[in-house]
């Protein structure tokens, strides 16, 4: 009975998740947050999650949770002060210097470095409007540039090459005790390997459209530098830095979230960058709560049974098997469910 409770609620918040359905007639909708909770209270309420889970949950969970909420700070204070703004300007001005295959490239670069940085939620968030706005000043009434950019900044950041490139990543690393520079120096090298094949198989779907059109010849006016945008981005850059400095001293990274976070928010009150209640606005309570709520959504199938039957499959797969299962595992959006299983035997 509990086993069909468990996958009953996980198929309900997935549901609830993905297809975000109306509260009401107020116009208030599920979020990703709210619809982990549904399911952290059904779990609750029937007896699969108790008072010590959300306790063991919370000593976990506290340390990657406040790191990236030091993240989102961060990245609040460097869009504030116009960074990403006038970057978006001078990729403009690129492309009508040169072509729409151009500036694709470079869009996905800069989607591929920007989540490196910060972290992949974050880097859609701001990359996605700025980019969609930049191709219908570029190529007005072509949408299907504006399709192709978008899937240039959706699909770049790939696996995660840093524990704080992806927001689950850095709660799995904390439970499973994974380092910043263990956990880099195994995926780095399949993050860059699978930018590469994307950037591939992008450039080729999409290599007619790129090249049936060319830039309006309207003017790009750049935006004056915010006087507190390179302070705010040298910062950035040097609690990027010192993630590897601090992990390979055995410090913990969050320190450095924090002191990032902390530094940005007197950067930004030296130079009146924006008021504090504005820049805490960058910082999302729902994905905050997600993150908390599903990892407790986990634990309840773990109660059930679910660690055990994947360490079943992983012990009793194939070496090949086990391969692709680990592959799969490496997508960021897998990483609920990547510290359940346990290494596969040898194959004989």
């Amino acid at each position: 009975m509990e086993q069909a409770v468990a996958y009953s609620t996980l198929a309900l918040t997935v549901t609830l998740a993905v297809s975000r359905p109306r509260l009401g007639v107020r116009g208030l909708r599920f979020t990703p947050g709210t619809a982990a909770l549904v399911g952290v209270t059904l779990l609750v309420l029937t007896g699969i999650l108790t008072l010590d889970d959300m306790v063991t949950s919370a000593v976990v969970q506290w340390r990657p949770l406040l790191a990236l909420t030091s993240i989102m700070v961060m990245t609040g204070v460097v869009h504030e002060v116009g960074a990403f703004e006038r970057l978006a300007r001078r990729i403009e001005a690129h492309a009508q210097r040169t072509s729409p295959a151009r500036a694709f490239d470079l869009v996905f670069l800069v989607s591929v470095v920007t989540p490196s940085l910060l972290n992949n939620d974050a880097a859609i968030l701001l990359l996605t409007p700025l980019v969609v706005a930049l191709t219908r000043r570029l190529y007005p009434g072509r949408p299907e540039l504006t399709v192709a950019f978008a899937f240039a900044v959706f699909l770049a950041p790939g696996v995660a090459p840093f524990v704080i490139s992806n927001p689950m990543n850095m709660i799995v690393a904390e439970f499973a005790g994974v380092g910043f520079n263990a956990y880099a120096r195994v995926m780095a090298p399949i993050s860059i390997a699978g930018a590469l094949l994307t950037f591939v198989v992008l450039r080729l779907h999409f290599r007619r459209v790129l090249a049936s059109v060319t830039a309006s010849p309207a003017a790009v006016e750049m935006v004056a530098p915010h006087r507190a945008e390179r302070p705010a981005v040298g910062l950035l850059l040097a609690v990027f830095v010192a993630y590897p400095v601090m992990a390979w001293l055995g410090g913990p990274i969050w320190v450095i979230s924090l002191a990032g976070a902390i530094s940005c928010l007197l950067l930004a009150w030296r130079y009146r960058v924006a008021p504090a209640q504005k820049l805490l606005q960058h910082v999302s309570p729902d994905i905050l709560v997600f993150l908390w709520a599903v990892f407790l959504v986990v634990v309840g199938l773990r109660h059930v049974g679910v660690v055990d039957r994947l360490t079943s499959l992983y012990q009793s797969a194939p070496k090949e098997a086990c391969t692709s299962l680990a592959w799969s595992a490496s997508s960021p959006r897998s990483a609920p469910l990547s510290w359940t299983t346990t290494p596969c035997r040898s194959s004989t």
